[in-house]
């Protein structure tokens, strides 16, 4: 019985009655709510438990992936690259120097721009650079002051080529000069390319100015000159250079046509730059020095200083100018061979004949006409001569004794060896190098005027030579007694 009211009463106080639900209710502001008093706890499902496990599973599986892929097939390359990039060394670009006319004008200056054209997915780690790039006056300046060539990046963003180059005219003749010199920095960059610090290491040195003999104002008026006759009367082309005859300077030398420099500079008009090689008026060529013309009347104020120099004639004397001159033909004595003037001048001594250019005066102070002589084929000749040099080398001398015509004879045996060196030398008397604008003007007289004389004097030297080797080699007679002889150069 005792058993039975147990068990009862057991049952009883599992059971929860209304009259305790709104008990509770009423006591909620006494129970502990941080304890969670007062509330009625329900356990989570199995099913939810087994979802959030698969879940967390397919996550651990996806970076376990990545991470194998990261760590074993790319793992090197990220190393490398992570090892690459901490650090990088990077170019300070500098500027070129100005080049300025003798008026202190800019001629070829340095504007700023960022040159680099980076598309949006390019690797973060390739150099970027910002250079100044490089302007010139124009037109009527192309060929004297030439084009450079900018610094130059490969496909992996990597500078070939870190400095300007001069490619043409006064850039590429001063590059030492005014090219400067690149400066340097380290800068830390991290795994996504960003750049945390920068330290200068080297700082940029800006090139030197170069200050030019060049007037820009008279260049540009000759230039359009020279452009303007060209084109009206169809003419390829023309050029034009005045000189200082005080003290040889340039103040002006221009061709026409010419080629844009900032363009050639730069290089990626491809189309403008196939015009100018095509053209057959020749874009390229700076007729003021490539050029190769019959000299025309500017031999007139060389044949002047020479007939100067040779007291040839008096500088006030005149020469009457009737718009020709004639002379006996020596091939056909009864005919004149007539040399025409390009108009009569009439009389001018020899500073009006070169202010007007007269013909007639300088053919007859260079072959002489009448009573007036001239320099003649001896006086212009007289410039340049012959040298040749003879170097005798002897090795092996040794007494030995012959027998000729049943004599015995002590004659020496050894090697001989002769080399000849011949040359032409012009103005050996050095009556063209006491000043500036005499050497110019040698230099023009070498290359031009005597130019056709140079060519066959050097035909007389080389038949000279020859001939002086053949008469010592007979001399010796070389098989007689084995002597050997160089061959002449």
């Amino acid at each position: 019985m005792i058993l039975k009211i147990f068990k009862k009463s057991k049952k009883v106080n599992s059971e929860v009655d209304p009259d305790e639900i709104f008990l509770d209710s009423k006591n909620l502001p006494n129970f502990d709510r941080q304890q969670f008093e007062g509330r009625i706890e329900k356990p989570i499902p199995k099913k939810t438990v087994a979802s959030l496990g698969i879940f967390f599973l397919i996550i651990t599986l996806i970076f376990g992936i990545r991470l194998s892929y990261l760590q074993i097939q790319k793992g090197d390359a990220y190393r490398k690259r992570s090892e690459n990039n901490i650090l990088k060394k990077v170019n300070i670009f500098t500027e070129r120097g100005i080049i300025y006319d003798r008026n202190k004008k800019e001629l070829a200056w340095n504007k700023r721009a960022d040159l680099e054209t980076e598309p949006q997915n390019e690797n973060p780690f390739s150099e970027k650079g910002v250079f100044s790039r490089r302007a010139y006056m124009s037109p009527g300046f192309s060929h004297v002051l030439g084009y450079v060539s900018y610094p130059a990046k490969d496909e992996a963003g990597h500078y070939w080529q870190n400095e300007f180059e001069g490619i043409d005219g006064l850039e590429k003749k001063y590059q030492s000069k005014i090219k400067g010199e690149n400066g340097s920095k380290i800068i830390e960059i991290n795994a996504l390319g960003d750049i945390q610090s920068e330290n200068i290491i080297n700082a940029p040195k800006r090139g030197s100015d170069l200050v030019t003999s060049i007037d820009s104002r008279v260049q540009k008026t000759l230039f359009s000159f020279i452009k303007n006759l060209s084109e009206n009367n169809n003419f390829t082309g023309g050029a034009g250079i005045i000189m200082d005859v005080r003290n040889g300077e340039i103040i002006t030398a221009t061709s026409f046509p010419e080629y844009d420099s900032e363009i050639l500079s730069l290089g990626k008009d491809s189309d403008q730059i196939a015009k100018y090689i095509n053209d057959r008026r020749k874009f390229f060529l700076d007729r003021t020095v490539s050029g190769l013309y019959t000299p025309g009347s500017i031999v007139k104020p060389f044949f002047a200083l020479g007939a100067l120099t040779e007291g040839v004639i008096d500088p006030y004397k005149k020469i009457l100018s009737t718009g020709s001159i004639s002379i006996p033909n020596p091939y056909f004595p009864d005919q004149k061979s007539v040399f025409k003037d390009w108009r009569a001048h009439g009389w001018t001594d020899m500073a009006q004949a070169l202010a007007v250019s007269s013909d007639v005066y300088f053919y007859t102070i260079g072959g002489g006409f009448g009573n007036q002589g001239g320099l003649g084929v001896k006086k212009i000749t007289d410039y340049a001569r012959h040298v040749i040099k003879m170097e005798i080398k002897m090795s092996g001398i040794k007494d030995v004794e012959v027998e000729m015509n049943s004599h015995k004879t002590r004659l020496n045996r050894g090697k001989v060896s002769i080399i000849f060196d011949g040359y032409l030398d012009t103005d050996y008397e050095h009556k063209w190098e006491q000043k500036p604008m005499l050497f110019v003007l040698r230099t023009i007289f070498d290359k031009w005027i005597y130019k056709s004389y140079m060519s066959n004097w050097e035909s007389e030297l080389v038949e000279s030579v020859n001939q002086l080797y053949s008469t010592i080699k007979g001399f010796l007679n070389l098989y007689s007694y084995k002597s050997q002889i160089a061959q002449g150069r």
